[in-house]
């Protein structure tokens, strides 16, 4: 139990350096630097003996950070954090802070340092944006019509309006132009994810924007949701697991980010993993009920009752409440006991 006790605590402090795809915060990282920074200066009053103790203690403590983002593929990162918390010693007077070196092999030889070249034409990367718009656009109303294994490329050739030759050059098969489709889908909504917890609010709100983004995207594009269910479309995995080890992968400190919001203890600690994929999976019910009667009706309007059952249950208010996991004041009861 104190185990869990300090890996939540981890949690709860690494999670606001990162917003939730895993981009550096420093200014929140600042702020728990220079409060960590003042104790040891409280601890040596009137003079610079806290350097020595300090740079040790941060030696250790960027360690600990490293490591666990490495093990999340997180080299930008860590090597923003490292280079900002270097940059902060310089600025203190602190000449000498120590990185293990096998720490610093590993992010010179992982991080990506290429940089975006601004030179290329760019009314010509603009009109190649905009065809791959027009094609996607075609190849969605072709899926909707016929589905995915009856439509063709000349189908989605002549809808979008060029030849296929043309549609050739842009794309090898249906089958990468599907994939090409759904990547670009994925990422707009791990970038609509990420933006909403990245700000500091009050975390019920922002799993509360979550859901309602997430079911107003399913109502807007129900021919990308149902190619994202559907089970045949790559032998080696679902779509479906596809899609959420994709927002995984993109939304790497998520978890980290709900817990450090939730500073009030408003959402239990359970298994993060489950209780995600509990709520993207009763929505799922509730999508398919709603395609099973032929989206005659808007799916927003089943907001309210996903976020009912999510938030309260279905049970009435006048039945009595029964806990099958511990509450968070049950939680910190027992590990001060245990600490006591």
């Amino acid at each position: 139990m104190k185990e869990e006790k300090k890996k939540i605590d981890f949690y709860k402090e690494i999670g606001q350096y990162f917003t939730a795809d895993g981009s550096f915060d420093p200014v929140s990282f600042s702020e728990v630097f220079d409060r960590h920074l003042n104790r040891f200066r409280d601890a040596t009053p009137g003079g610079d003996d806290f350097h020595e103790p300090f740079s040790l203690w941060l030696e250790s403590y960027i360690s600990g950070i490293a490591d666990y983002l490495k093990k999340k593929n997180m080299a930008r990162a860590s090597y923003e954090l490292i280079r900002y918390a270097v940059d902060k010693c310089v600025g203190l007077g602190i000449n000498t802070i120590s990185i293990p070196a096998e720490i610093l092999e590993d992010l010179f030889s992982r991080t990506d340092n290429t940089t975006v070249d601004l030179s290329d034409d760019r009314r010509r990367r603009i009109s190649a944006d905009e065809k791959r718009k027009t094609i996607f656009s075609a190849a969605l109303q072709v899926f909707s019509e016929m589905g995915f294994h009856k439509a063709t490329m000349d189908m989605i050739a002549s809808i979008a309006g060029m030849g296929k030759g043309s549609l050739y050059r842009m794309f090898t098969s249906k089958d990468e132009l599907l994939e090409q489709l759904l990547l670009e889908e994925y990422r707009k909504i791990v970038r609509r994810f990420s933006a909403i917890f990245s700000p500091s609010r009050d975390v019920i709100e922002e799993i509360q924007e979550m859901i309602e983004f997430w079911v107003t995207y399913i109502n807007d594009n129900p021919v990308v949701y149902r190619l994202i269910q559907n089970t045949d479309l790559r032998p080696e995995v679902s779509e479906k697991a596809h899609f959420y080890r994709f927002v995984a992968q993109n939304l790497p400190m998520l978890k980290e980010r709900i817990v450090s919001l939730n500073r009030d203890h408003k959402v239990k600690y359970l298994n993060f993993e489950s209780v995600l994929f509990g709520i993207f999976g009763f929505i799922d019910g509730v999508a398919h009920k709603w395609i099973s009667y032929r989206m005659e009706y808007p799916l927003i309007k089943e907001i309210p009752v996903i976020l009912e059952c999510v938030f309260n249950g279905f049970l009435s208010e006048v039945y009595p409440r029964r806990h099958f996991c511990k509450t968070v004041m049950e939680n910190n009861n027992q590990n001060l006991a245990s600490e006591g």
